[in-house]
Order: C-alpha cells, then structure tokens, then sequence
C-alpha cells in the first residue's frame, strides 16, 4: 500500500472525517459503476456504494488494508451487489449470505477479480481520456482543482488568473465532461464543485 495511502487510513481509523470525505471522493464513482453492472439500477447502485461507505466509517477503528484501497472498496462493493441480487431473488438459505461485515473487517483475498480490474480500469481510461480532451488552460485548471486539491483561489495565485476566470474554466471543463463522461457523472461534479 502506498505511503498516502497509509496516511489517509490512519486519518480515518482516528475518525477524521475529512479523510472519509477523501476515500468517498476518490473512489464513489468507481463503486457506483461497478455496482451498475451488477444491478443494472441506478438507484440500487447508489445504495449499494453507500452502504459500503456507510460502513467503512462505522468499523473504521477495526480496519485492516494491507493491499489497495481500491480494490478492497471495489471488492465490497461487488460483495454488497451480490447480496443484493441474492435477497431479490430470494435463493439464500441460511448461513450463506455474503457478510459484509466481515468482508470490511479482514483482509481481501480476491482483490483482482477480473471484472473489478476490468471495469476499474475503463473507467480510469474514460475519465483520463475525457479530462485530456479538455482545452489547455482549462485542463489545467480542472486538474489543480480535483487532482491536486487547491482552492480556487489557490489555483488564481499559481496561474496569475482571477478567481472569475478559474470559475469558468471550471464550468467549462464540467460541462465538456458531462458530455463525454456521462451517467455517473453527477457524483463526479458534485465533488469537484467543493470550493
């Protein structure tokens, strides 16, 4: 596990919010499209991906990672997915409900499941592609703004722009990738709009 990643976990287990809020930002989306494909609705996506980290929080004193953050969200997600499938069609028996519980608490054993990697995957490549596509200035600002973490009014001291003119490359670079991005984008933008 990286050394950041590290950090946030410990951040977390000390039950900061604020890294909560970093592991929902960074890796909601992720979830939310998983789980899409296992549920095939968009509501019970959004579900599923919350109660994950509704939970996360909730045992966060008892956590244990010692692979990627991502996988073992995008683990549990699948997890959480597949009960839920298994409740509809009302097949379990007794003593083989997935917990996920338990799945959050111990160490993951199948972290590369090849339709997490896959769709892990594409949806970085989407989102890459998307922001890449994005005119200069814009791209820059954009990237400043979610990937490096800096107010807007940061972002106007390094670039020698105005706040208005940070805003707007904002605005533009939101709109350009709900073009292209789509669906689950609206998770994207509402944490790229926290300044």
């Amino acid at each position: 596990m990286k050394y950041i990643e590290e950090k946030l976990l410990a951040r977390l287990k000390d039950g900061e919010e604020a890294a909560w809020r970093q592991v929902f930002e960074e890796h909601w989306l992720s979830m939310c499209y998983l789980a899409m494909q296992y549920l095939s609705d968009e509501c019970q996506a959004r579900a599923a991906a919350q109660d994950v980290m509704s939970h996360l929080w909730e045992i966060r004193d008892s956590l244990v990672i010692n692979k990627s953050l991502r996988s073992y969200l995008l683990q549990a997600t699948r997890y959480r997915c597949l009960n839920i499938l298994a409740s509809q069609t009302e097949s379990r028996k007794r003593g083989e409900s997935l917990d996920i519980d338990g799945i959050l608490r111990s160490e993951m054993t199948d972290t590369t499941h090849p339709l997490t990697v896959l769709l892990e995957k594409e949806l970085e490549e989407r989102i890459a592609d998307a922001v890449e596509d994005l005119p200069p200035q814009t791209r820059k600002v954009f990237k400043k703004s979610r990937y490096e973490d800096l107010t807007y009014e940061q972002i106007a001291g390094q670039m020698g722009i105005s706040i208005n003119t940070v805003r707007y490359h904002m605005k533009v670079a939101l709109s350009l990738l709900k073009e292209n991005l789509g669906r689950f984008l609206w998770i994207f933008i509402l944490f790229t709009l926290h300044h």
